[in-house]
C-alpha cells in the first residue's frame, strides 16, 4: 500500500514540478506594489539604466551626456560615487554580472547603443557590451561587439544577464523590436554573433508592448521582465518556451519616461528608472500561497514519508 501511495504521489509530483516555473511566474507581477518614488538631485537629466549590486543592495545608475556611472544607496537616498567614462559612447542599459569566474572580482556590464560613433576605439560593431569592475568602476578590457541594424537611433537599449548560462540578453528598441542573446566568454562566434530570442512583433503587441526600453533577469530558469517606454508597461517573458505570460503585465504609468528596470530578488524590490532623474520602487507583498504550491508541498511530504 505504501509503495502504491509512493508511486501515485511521485507521478503527481513529477507532473506538478513541470509547472513550477509557470506557477511562480504567474504570481510575479501581482506580488509587487509601488512603495516609493524618488528623484535623484545629483542627476539633472538622462538617467537611462539601473542594476542592483547584489552584495549590498546599492544601485548602479547609468547617465548620459556626459557618460557616467553612479553608485546610489537607496537606504540613505544618497549618491555615494560617480565615475565618468569615455569607454562608452551612448550607454543605455546596465546589468550585474557577479563574481568573475577567473579572478573572483565583482563586475557589471553596460550596453553601448551606438558604439560605431566612438572615436577613441576603432570598432566596426554597431553596439557593444562593456564590462566594468564593480569596485573600481573601471573597464576590465572585456568587451563584446554586437552588430545589429540601427535605424533612427533605435538600437540596443536594455541589458540583462543569466549568470548560470553566462548569457547576455539585450533588447532592441524598434525596427525591429527584438530580444537577442549574446554568449559570454570564449564560446562566442567571432564577428558580433548573437541569437535572436524573439522578434515576433505580433507577440509583443499582444501584451501591449510597442517598444523595448529595458530588461532584467528575474528567475533562474529563463524569465525576463521587459520594459516598454511608450506604453509604460512591464511584461514577463519565458525565454525557455518563447512566450509571454499574458496575465503578468503591469503598468508603471506614474513614470514620465521609463528607461530601465532592475530586480533585487534578495530584498524583494523591483526598480524602474526614467528620465530625467526618477526612481520608482516596487516592494514585494507576501500573500497567501497559491493552491498549486500548497498541493506541491503536501505531495513532497507524502513522497518523503513513503
Amino acid at each position: 500500500m505504501a509503495a502504491v501511495m509512493f508511486s501515485v504521489a511521485g507521478l503527481l509530483l513529477t507532473l506538478l514540478l513541470t509547472e513550477t516555473t509557470t506557477a511562480s511566474a504567474l504570481h510575479f507581477a501581482s506580488s509587487f506594489r509601488l512603495c516609493d518614488r524618488r528623484r535623484i538631485d545629483k542627476i539633472v537629466m538622462n538617467l537611462s539604466g539601473i542594476a542592483v549590486d547584489e552584495r549590498s543592495g546599492k544601485l548602479l545608475l547609468v547617465v548620459n551626456k556626459p557618460m557616467r556611472i553612479l553608485v546610489y544607496n537607496p537606504a540613505t537616498n544618497m549618491v555615494e560615487r560617480t565615475a565618468h567614462t569615455d569607454a562608452v559612447n551612448d550607454g543605455e542599459g546596465v546589468t550585474w554580472l557577479g563574481a568573475n569566474r577567473v579572478g573572483g572580482a565583482y563586475e557589471f556590464a553596460v550596453v553601448d547603443e551606438q558604439a560605431k560613433t566612438r572615436k577613441i576605439v576603432k570598432d566596426p560593431s554597431s553596439s557593444r557590451i562593456v564590462v566594468f569592475d564593480a569596485d573600481t568602476l573601471q573597464v576590465t578590457g572585456e568587451t563584446y561587439g554586437v552588430d545589429v541594424d540601427i535605424l533612427h537611433n533605435k538600437g540596443l537599449e536594455g541589458l540583462a544577464y543569466d549568470a548560470s548560462r553566462e548569457r547576455f540578453y539585450a533588447v532592441q528598441e524598434k525596427s525591429p523590436m527584438r530580444v537577442i542573446a549574446i554568449p559570454r566568454g570564449d564560446d562566442r562566434e567571432p564577428g558580433g554573433g548573437y541569437e535572436t530570442v524573439i522578434d515576433n512583433q505580433t507577440a509583443f503587441r499582444g501584451v501591449g508592448i510597442t517598444d523595448l526600453a529595458g530588461a532584467t533577469y528575474v528567475v533562474d530558469g529563463g524569465l525576463l521582465l521587459l520594459l516598454s517606454q511608450e506604453q509604460r508597461r512591464l511584461a514577463l517573458f519565458d525565454v525557455e518556451n518563447g512566450r509571454f505570460f499574458e496575465d503578468e503585465v503591469f503598468d508603471v504609468s506614474g513614470a514620465l519616461h521609463p528607461e530601465g528596470v532592475a530586480y533585487d530578488a534578495q530584498r524583494g524590490k523591483l526598480y524602474v528608472v526614467g528620465e530625467p532623474n526618477e526612481i520608482f520602487v516596487y516592494c514585494r507583498v507576501v500573500e497567501e500561497l497559491p493552491e498549486e504550491v500548497v498541493v506541491l508541498e503536501e505531495l513532497t511530504n507524502l513522497v518523503s514519508v513513503g
